[in-house]
């Protein structure tokens, strides 16, 4: 009796911990801003770009056009995108998420001289990183393709797809 009683009063300790206390959110929206997120989410914003303005550049387009293209997609994201009511937004999902307990220890790092250099370097050097995987994988897309198409090929064989 008493090892169950233990059991469900250290259930309901670790239960407990997950659920956001009064002030999660505040400490989340903290996360948030030490953390760099909004200055990431627009970087993600242009990176998800990217890839048509490496093809466009492959098709002929000049740096100029490079340039007036990542400029137009900045000023939309600036125009579209508002911060203050995205925020609020992250901050319920962190909070859901998170503990208390360890957004306060994410806070304490991301204040820190190494969680400053994190929060600046880390979306940089992740995107070079995924850029030097993606390099290396866009080699096997053909037979990706090739796959892909033979799956295709064999539902529209069969007459569970009908072509277009």
């Amino acid at each position: 009796m008493k090892t169950r009683l233990i059991i469900c009063l250290a259930s309901f300790a670790a239960a407990s911990a997950c659920i956001a206390g009064p002030d999660s959110e505040k400490i989340a929206a903290e996360l948030l801003d030490v953390s760099g997120v909004k200055t990431s989410l627009e970087e993600n914003f242009i990176n998800a770009i990217r890839p048509g303005l490496e093809q466009m550049k492959k098709n002929g387009g000049d740096d100029a056009l490079i340039t007036e293209m990542t400029d137009v997609a900045k000023k939309f994201y600036q125009d579209n995108f508002h911060w203050e009511l995205a925020r609020p937004q992250m901050a319920k999902v962190y909070a859901a998420e998170l503990s208390d307990e360890d957004m306060k220890a994410m806070i304490a790092f991301y204040q820190s001289p190494a969680g400053k250099i994190a929060a600046t370097k880390l979306p940089q050097v992740i995107r070079k990183g995924a850029d030097a995987a993606t390099t290396g994988f866009q080699s096997k897309m053909p037979e990706l393709q090739a796959a892909m198409i033979a799956v295709v090929k064999k539902r529209v064989d069969a007459g569970t797809l009908k072509p277009r």
